[in-house]
């Protein structure tokens, strides 16, 4: 008696197809997010927007508009983007100084920033500093596997696109509409690139003529705090701003930052720590920080234009006779 045989068929074709299914599937809906992601830019917050203007002004050479014998960069986080105003800052100086604004929102380091400058052939002759730099870890192949976040960043830098969307939508009710305050967004990012990186952060502002109450407070403050910046004089990143100062000739000044009054206490005399730094090529210029009254501020942390004035020309008093005496000139009169 002949048994036939009735072979089971392997299943690996129907799940091979499946899996380039759902593949095919998965890369189509990534291109459309990231189409859409490039398509519309003002879609996403403004500090979002102006860190990237800034970083891609950086690195294609485009931060400095004329080769002025003294080139001034700023760094820091979201109250120097908002407290420091190149175009006062140059016109204190007599012509002598081109300067820009490299605060960048929610964020201080400045080492890549700025290598990525000289490395595009618009090195800065000096870098003012309100904190000091910090070594990171090392951005190995295997420490970029071990770090999710970096790399979901990289993976899908439009993740954040249905929220920013439904953000859009919900503000732009108080704006006139979707094209009125698309319109508006970009004006905002063109207001940065006109104005070399200042930038008032108005939507965080809620109090008449954008300006704090005298006797405004918040739980949180610490008024006998003090704070103290640390230096690191080894390390990576020391390394790195050491190269940058002696084969770039970059000249590295480090300056107050600005705080609300009853935020922190006063500053300590910082001159052991400017002796410290002097012979290692960096100079320390004025306190570690200085106290602004509530009137100077348009919320609790950033500074209002009449502030970002006042600020501007405290750093001019400070730092720019020594700008002008690397460049052999004298200092011109202070404006009222």
């Amino acid at each position: 008696m002949e048994i036939e045989s009735n072979p089971v068929k392997s299943p690996e074709p129907r799940f091979v197809r499946l899996v380039a299914a759902f593949c095919a599937l998965l890369g189509l809906v990534w291109l459309i997010l990231y189409g859409l992601w490039l398509s519309f830019p003002s879609l996403r917050p403004g500090h979002e927007q102006i860190y990237d203007l800034k970083l891609e002004l950086a690195s294609r050479g485009a931060i400095f508009e004329r080769n002025a014998p003294i080139r001034v960069v700023m760094f820091g986080d979201s109250r120097v983007l908002a407290g420091f105003d190149p175009d006062l800052f140059d016109e204190l100086s007599g012509g002598e100084v081109q300067s820009y604004n490299l605060g960048l929102p929610n964020s201080s380091d400045f080492l890549d920033v700025l290598e990525g400058m000289v490395a595009s052939g618009s090195s800065p002759t000096h870098a003012l500093l309100v904190s000091p730099w910090a070594s990171r870890r090392e951005t190995s192949a295997w420490n970029l596997i071990q770090n999710d976040q970096e790399i979901i960043s990289k993976l899908f830098p439009f993740r954040y696109f249905p929220r920013d969307l439904a953000q859009f939508l919900v503000r732009s009710y108080q704006h006139g509409g979707v094209l009125s305050y698309y319109d508006y967004m970009q004006q905002q990012v063109d207001s940065a690139r006109r104005d070399r990186g200042y930038f008032f952060i108005e939507h965080m502002s809620h109090f008449p003529n954008d300006r704090l109450p005298k006797d405004f407070r918040l739980e949180s403050e610490s008024p006998d705090r003090v704070l103290v910046r640390p230096y690191q004089l080894s390390g990576n990143a020391y390394m790195r701003v050491r190269e940058l100062s002696d084969r770039h000739g970059i000249q590295f000044i480090v300056v107050p930052l600005y705080h609300r009054e009853g935020q922190y206490a006063p500053p300590r005399p910082n001159e052991k720590q400017r002796q410290m730094l002097e012979p290692h090529g960096i100079s320390l210029k004025g306190p570690d920080y200085w106290i602004y009254p509530n009137a100077f501020f348009s919320d609790p942390t950033h500074a209002n234009r009449e502030g970002a004035a006042h600020y501007t020309q405290q750093l001019w008093n400070t730092v720019g006779p020594l700008l002008l005496e690397s460049a052999g000139s004298e200092t011109p009169g202070k404006s009222p």
